[in-house]
């Protein structure tokens, strides 16, 4: 059985490369993926990551229940707060697994396991993929002591049910847990291989953009110089073009798109 789960919800049509996410988490099976779309036509799984039937109105009837509180998603941006409650409003399932936490559909895996080992579950309640803050593309939470990490801002309520999107899940949230929680039982961004977890090729940064990257067998690596990374955020997604998914075990992420190596 996998220790930790992580949930997306995505409404409307999956990205066009959801194929290479699934893929590259394939090669991390201490960890199952959970993918909530309304796209889909029927419940079914590749592997470790599980694809579920639910629509918009199914997302609201689920969040009214567990917070026995009427709710209307006003937009599917708003999604992006509720990251945060992601483990109350899937129980069911976070309930199962020592940890639980949430993840971007934008994201190439590496070897997960290279950067978070067993010590790092005995001795952290929440590991975040960014080394300053909460990170909505990849954050976990300790069960026991955390399946409802939404509500420890004081103000969680009014945040989550009544305002627009406001990165509740990178910035109002971490704020109250720097403010309140024991820092050192939160792993901010670091592997225990000492390397960054997270790596972006957003086209606003200055170059060199870290792109591109190699996935060759379930390990990533920057190809600049040749470091390891946990997951590539392709914060450059509007710029790729789709490709046609193939069985491979190599290929590459750009700025333009993902290109295949057939061996």
């Amino acid at each position: 059985m996998a220790r930790a789960c992580l949930f997306n919800v995505y409404l409307g049509k999956l990205p066009h490369w959801i194929e290479f996410f699934i893929k590259s988490a394939n090669h991390n099976q201490d960890y199952h993926f959970y993918i909530f779309n309304d796209n889909v036509n029927s419940d079914y799984n590749v592997g470790n990551v599980f694809l579920k039937k639910i629509n918009k109105d199914q997302v609201e009837k689920a969040i009214s229940r567990k917070f026995n509180k009427q709710y209307s998603l006003p937009n599917t941006r708003k999604l992006c707060d509720w990251k945060t409650a992601y483990g109350v409003i899937f129980s069911e399932i976070s309930t199962k697994y020592e940890f639980w936490g949430h993840c971007d559909l934008d994201i190439v895996w590496g070897d997960i396991s290279n950067f978070i080992g067993d010590d790092d579950y005995d001795k952290y309640d929440i590991i975040s993929g960014d080394q300053k803050r909460l990170c909505g593309p990849f954050n976990l939470y300790k069960t026991s002591c955390n399946i409802d990490v939404c509500k420890h801002h004081p103000n969680w309520e009014h945040i989550l049910f009544r305002l627009p999107h406001v990165a509740y899940d990178e910035i109002g949230l971490d704020l109250s847990i720097k403010a309140n929680y024991d820092r050192s039982k939160i792993l901010y961004g670091m592997g225990r291989n000492n390397l960054p977890m997270q790596n972006y090729g957003s086209p606003s940064e200055q170059p060199p953009l870290r792109v591109p990257a190699r996935w060759r067998q379930g390990e990533l690596r920057i190809l600049e110089d040749g470091r390891e990374t946990m997951f590539i955020h392709m914060g450059f997604k509007k710029l790729m073009k789709p490709t046609k998914f193939k069985e491979s075990e190599e290929f590459f992420v750009y700025k333009e798109g993902i290109k295949i190596c057939l061996m």
